[in-house]
């Protein structure tokens, strides 16, 4: 069983460029994204639609994109739903390609991680979890499928750096699909 470990995602990213830091990120927000708790808010939806679709410009290589990604980071972290998982996630990646910080990889993940902790939670009866309700937590397919997720993204990115755009793409896909 996976748990999820920050020191050790946090190596492993540091270990990798900037846009392959900026590709785990995106990837943990795409599967986000059906998460999202201001679906009911088309420009909130249309904001971080764009930090995202800009991102992918940015790891894509269109070094064009980088002020238009810091334009639309500028109005998401001002936005009244930035504490949301799926519009934070995206925050996180416009930061990480903006400061090439691996930090802010780490947070994306913490995010995903966070948003299913809290699916599988909502399914626990009771009104305190004990340690087995905190196992059955973390055993849940959601919360073992985003973490095997972002280590199948990492592994992808430490064989080949250079496949920015596959990771993203699979993570876009399987949101897609769950959506």
């Amino acid at each position: 069983m996976r748990t999820f470990e920050s020191n050790e995602l946090l190596s492993r990213l540091r270990l990798l460029g900037p846009e392959a830091r900026a590709s785990f990120a995106l990837a943990c927000a795409e599967r986000l994204q059906p998460y999202r708790e201001f679906s009911d808010d088309p420009n909130a939806v249309t904001l971080v639609r764009k930090v995202l679709d800009t991102a992918f410009d940015c790891i894509s290589r269109n070094t064009a994109s980088l002020e238009k990604l810091r334009l639309l980071s500028a109005d998401l972290e001002k936005a009244p739903y930035l504490d949301d998982d799926a519009a934070a996630s995206a925050a996180y990646v416009a930061r990480c390609l903006l400061s090439g910080e691996a930090e802010n990889a780490v947070w994306a993940g913490q995010r995903g991680y966070d948003a299913r902790d809290r699916e599988a939670q909502d399914q626990v009866e009771g009104d305190g979890i004990t340690s087995a309700d905190e196992h059955r937590i973390l055993s849940h397919p959601s919360v073992q499928e985003e973490l095997e997720n972002q280590m199948s993204d990492l592994d992808t990115l430490e064989d080949n750096a250079n496949d920015v755009a596959t990771v993203v793409l699979r993570a876009k896909n399987d949101a897609n699909g769950n959506a």
